[in-house]
């Protein structure tokens, strides 16, 4: 399960930049260490390509097993992403979103169908 989810936010992340016949399939029941490696190689090969820049974080219980930077954070000056380099997020938020509502629905508590109205979210009825 792990794997499935680290890999899915590594897809979401890369695959805003890319159409869905462009992303490989990947096996999602590898070992921690040949999913660090296949992250890499796959950042790597999309960095080259010039389809994606930023930085890859895994972790495992808390702690982070693998971090790796790609590309630049500045066209203009060339400097480059560090890990510690601070990203506009923008629109990749909505990626976060969906995997964070997927986790719930898995954990059977929402389900696809349900509405706001359904939920307690301390905001006045309009209607």
């Amino acid at each position: 399960m792990l794997h499935k989810k680290l890999f899915a936010m590594l897809a979401l992340i890369m695959s805003n930049a890319l159409s869905a016949d462009q992303i490989a399939p990947v096996d999602v029941n590898l070992e921690l260490s040949e999913f660090v490696t296949t992250a890499d190689n796959i950042a790597s090969q999309y960095y080259e390509m010039g389809w994606f820049s930023g930085t890859i974080l895994v972790t495992k219980d808390d702690k982070v097993v693998f971090t790796k930077s790609y590309g630049v954070q500045n066209l203009k000056t060339k400097s480059k992403n560090s890990v510690n380099t601070k990203y506009n997020l923008g629109s990749i938020a909505k990626n976060f979103t969906k995997v964070l509502i997927l986790q719930q629905v898995e954990l059977g508590k929402l389900s696809l169908t349900d509405t706001l109205d359904e939920f307690d979210l301390g905001f006045p009825k309009v209607c």
